[in-house]
């Protein structure tokens, strides 16, 4: 009898437990959230070749540093790329 207790308290447990996604997904919640990536602007920019590379750098992509060139920026590095590290204003 006791046997029995057990496992109909068991199975009773395991059914309640497997019916809680379900539920979830009803009162509409879903089991994993959905992230979407944000999508992400891309610009074009052009920059001082010597604002961007290293003297090793310039010598290896053939550039002298007043050479302009096209780059594009992203969101996450926005700031960064804007920004050249040898202006004082």
């Amino acid at each position: 009898m006791m046997k029995r207790l057990v496992a109909a308290t068991t199975t009773a447990a395991l059914m309640a437990l497997s019916a809680l996604p379900a539920a979830a997904g009803l009162a509409g919640m879903s089991e994993r959230p959905d992230f979407a990536p944000a999508p992400m602007t891309q610009v074009k920019v052009e920059r001082r070749a010597g604002d961007l590379f290293t003297a090793r750098e310039l010598g290896q992509r053939n550039l002298m540093a007043d050479d302009v060139v096209s780059v594009t920026l992203l969101p996450s590095a926005g700031d960064a790329a804007m920004r050249s590290s040898r202006d004082d204003s």
